[in-house]
């Protein structure tokens, strides 16, 4: 079996890093339209582990399956936005095949888990002959279905920082059928502080631009504000997708 720890290994296990990449499309709803060939990563070790560090952040191995990580209780424990996020992903049988890199990699501008990745402040590891490198999801994205991997790296891994007590998130999406991909969706994280106002407000959308779009304007109006400031937020949204689409 390949290890993680040895690139050149990892390489001839498909022969070349183009198939790492068609491998994890493969794995998400691509396969279901037949335009991706199939390739099978199960001779690499380690890639679908879910893991907590000490500090509560955590870490999926970019072959974990969506259908495991929907009920999988360390997940819901500490990413619940990715478990209400699973449930609006295809169908069981599509979970059951796809996985989080699988579909980090396509990076769909509809898709749900880029969506969690870009509202959690996620960061993607990679590694590749150079090494182990990490990127920010902002850094990650670089453009419609485009990341920023290079030639012979290997995603093999997700990690999500720490869900402080009392945070509180949700996923919502609008499409023509469950299953469909989204026309828009949205994340929502809201961190409270000690005396119940909001800390941080983490807040993306889905279906709108080339990769899923973080509102800065919105997070920065409900901080500091009370859980139903929301009035605010959807103010400074509509505010930020006008300029986005009609003031260019």
């Amino acid at each position: 079996r390949a290890r993680l720890d040895d690139p050149a290994a990892l390489r001839g296990v498909t022969g070349a890093a183009e198939a790492y990449l068609a491998a994890y499309q493969a794995a998400n709803g691509s396969a279901g339209f037949g335009n991706v060939r199939d390739f099978v990563l199960d001779s690499i070790a380690g890639l679908d582990a879910v893991t907590v560090a000490p500090d509560g952040a955590l870490t999926i191995g970019a072959m974990a399956r969506q259908r495991d990580l929907e009920r999988d209780a360390t997940v819901a424990r500490h990413c619940p936005l990715m478990v209400e996020a699973l449930g609006q992903v295809g169908h069981r049988q599509t979970r059951n095949r796809g996985t989080i890199g699988g579909s980090l990699c396509h990076l769909d501008p509809a898709a749900e888990l880029p969506l969690v990745a870009a509202a959690s402040d996620a960061v993607l590891v990679a590694i590749g002959p150079k090494g182990r490198r990490e990127m920010p999801f902002a850094d990650f994205a670089q453009g419609f279905m485009t990341t920023a991997l290079e030639a012979e790296e290997l995603l093999v891994a997700v990690r999500l920082p720490p869900l402080p007590a009392g945070a509180g998130c949700c996923f919502l999406e609008f499409a023509r059928r469950h299953g469909d991909f989204a026309i828009v969706a949205v994340a929502v994280t809201l961190l409270p502080d000690a005396a119940g106002r909001i800390a941080e407000a983490r807040i993306a959308l889905g279906g709108v631009g080339a990769v899923p779009l973080r509102l800065p304007a919105a997070e920065a109006a409900l901080r500091g504000a009370t859980p139903d400031a929301f009035a605010q937020a959807v103010a400074a949204t509509g505010q930020v997708l006008m300029h986005r689409f009609f003031c260019r």
